[in-house]
């Protein structure tokens, strides 16, 4: 009998270490709740038409949480982020419900909401950082407010190949590589009574915004364009943001930009129907170039401003979305131990198989993603190593200043505005 109660206390002293070991890191009797919010960036298109069970993010997440004893995280969908950054904010005012993890936009977005999120230096691996790029895009003075996330996206030129063809250019064998040899690309496209160029003043304008970007960063330069963000500098007085907005307009007074740019929606089909040579696209849309055109895609990277400007060979892009943590979590550590989980070599795959971005990881190849023969993302990879995001995400952020530059986009273009206008209405915005 005695041998049996000895017995028995061994095996509930056996159960009670057991089970203080496996509740180490709850709070009381309960788990830990993670609260991870995220809007459309790091769902894929097709998964909008799914039930939320079956997007791969939530699949991942459901994984984590099958894996861990003290960890659930929850995961919140927000089909606008403008509401979702509205909420945070007023979570944050109100002192409750505030998440623990927001997919939020980098750059000067991010560091607009410092004061929400934490950096995470002394969270993040060393293992994780030195695998990952473009921590540039949540760094500020030297402190890291966010993990880059959903790949890297990288904005080129689709072109209807029979259509180049047809007017007896070789965009793949000699593909324009500066605005000079581009316009005159154009021109003789324009010349056989085709419209060299499609485009839409839709969603962010990417037509708009990555030509004067880039040319604007080739002509200016990086540093220089980031002191117009403390208001130190002027745009009338940025001669390299004059002259690329200069050169779109006189792209538009010279036939190359379809006639209905300003309303424009149907910029694929047009492309894909032989209305236009050209198409101002992004990595994240090449999967649905490809379907619409098959063989007659073809890929030409945006031209430098010119062979002796400020970075050649400079890409417009970047990775613009980040996973941050805000300053309230009571979980931070967990937080990032999740993220690094979530953002792991194995997951990535998946991830960018999804969402089609470029690789922000350093050990994951084409090959790894099976891309390695497909032609597009072959001349497309490369990029990932000088890619540089739109200043616009530097300087202008949230507020008066951005508004301005997108809505007097297109009057630009169109020639309602003249460059020095717009240059002036920005420095108005930015008092």
């Amino acid at each position: 009998m005695k041998k049996n109660i000895a017995k028995l206390l061994v095996l509930v002293i056996a159960i009670s270490l057991f089970s203080g070991c496996a509740n180490k890191n709850k709070i009381g009797d309960e788990l830990k709740t993670i609260k991870l919010w995220s809007g459309y960036c790091m769902i894929a298109e097709d998964e909008l038409e799914m039930e939320k069970s079956e997007w791969i993010l939530t699949k991942l997440v459901d994984k984590y949480n099958e894996i861990q004893d003290d960890i659930r995280v929850e995961f919140s969908y927000f089909d606008d982020d403008d509401v979702m950054l509205q909420t945070l904010k007023a979570s944050v005012a109100e002192g409750k419900d505030i998440p623990d993890i927001v997919v939020v936009q980098s750059g000067v977005y991010l560091e607009d909401l410092k004061d929400i999120f934490t950096p995470i230096n002394n969270y993040l691996s060393e293992d994780y950082k030195s695998s990952t790029r473009y921590w540039e895009t949540t760094t500020f003075s030297d402190e890291i407010y966010g993990y880059p996330t959903t790949g890297a996206n990288v904005t080129y030129f689709a072109y209807n190949k029979a259509l180049i063809n047809q007017v007896g250019l070789d965009f793949e064998n000699n593909p324009p590589t500066t605005v000079e040899e581009f316009l005159s690309a154009c021109e003789t496209i324009k010349a056989k009574g085709i419209v060299p160029i499609t485009a839409g003043d839709y969603e962010c304008n990417d037509f708009f915004s990555t030509l004067v970007s880039k040319w604007w960063m080739q002509d200016t330069g990086v540093d220089s364009i980031k002191q117009h963000g403390s208001n130190k500098t002027s745009f009338s007085s940025d001669q390299g943001f004059i002259n690329a907005c200069s050169i779109v307009q006189d792209m538009w007074n010279a036939g190359y930009i379809i006639n209905d740019y300003v309303t424009n929606e149907d910029t694929v089909s047009d492309l894909a129907d032989g209305k236009a040579a050209m198409y101002n696209s992004f990595v994240f849309e090449l999967g649905l170039l490809e379907d619409a055109m098959g063989e007659n895609l073809g890929i030409l990277l945006v031209p430098d401003l010119s062979a002796s400007c400020i970075n050649p060979g400079l890409s417009l892009g970047s990775c613009n979305q980040c996973m941050s943590i805000t300053r309230s979590s009571s979980y931070k550590e967990d937080c990032a131990r999740f993220i690094e989980w979530l953002l792991n070599r194995e997951n990535s795959i998946e991830l960018y198989k999804k969402y089609k971005g470029l690789p922000i990881r350093k050990d994951i190849s084409l090959k790894d993603l099976g891309w390695d023969g497909n032609e597009y993302y072959t001349k497309i990879y490369p990029c990932v190593e000088n890619i540089a995001t739109y200043p616009e995400y530097m300087v202008m952020g949230i507020g008066d200043l951005a508004d301005t530059y997108y809505t007097y986009g297109p009057q630009l273009i169109t020639g309602e505005i003249s460059p020095s206008h717009y240059a002036e209405l920005l420095d108005q915005a930015n008092q």
